[in-house]
């Protein structure tokens, strides 16, 4: 896979909250440039909320690796929707946990989906952009004793 020339990212972390029908929804936009990255933010976020009925999230890293989950909720109404936001803001390299605490009311497939969006989307809009051009990401080995000529 091939990385982009440039991309387009939020700049720090940052949180949206609003309330659906008595269900509170958390957007948490961060962030991260690997998977691991990614799942250490996911965990934290499932610690912190570990009363939550939901954490769903989805993550989009250069060059294209993308991942979402539903996290228990219906099928399509939630990950995938937090993806759409991601797309919609064409975004790399972070990652989106929206968390869910069940207010009593089911909110019915259609008005599910529009909520995790719009938490997923209110989080990204309200965030700082940043766009980092002309980057490359290299791994380089080498014996210790080298340490002093690797800058």
């Amino acid at each position: 896979m091939e990385f982009p020339s440039s991309l387009k990212t939020i700049k720090t972390s940052n949180e949206f909250r609003f309330k659906e029908k008595g269900s509170e929804f958390i957007g948490f936009a961060a962030p991260c440039n690997s998977e691991e990255i990614a799942q250490s933010i996911l965990e934290q976020k499932r610690k912190e909320f570990y009363d939550a009925t939901h954490n769903c999230y989805a993550y989009s890293i250069s060059p294209g690796i993308i991942k979402y989950s539903d996290d228990g909720e219906p099928s399509g109404t939630a990950g995938i929707r937090i993806l759409n936001a991601i797309q919609h803001f064409e975004l790399s390299d972070l990652i989106v946990v929206v968390t869910r605490y069940y207010g009593g009311t089911k909110l019915g497939v259609g008005p599910l989906g529009k909520a995790y969006y719009n938490s997923a989307y209110g989080v990204l809009d309200s965030s700082k952009f940043i766009v980092m051009g002309n980057y490359s990401i290299m791994k380089i080995k080498y014996d210790f004793e080298h340490s002093k000529t690797i800058h």
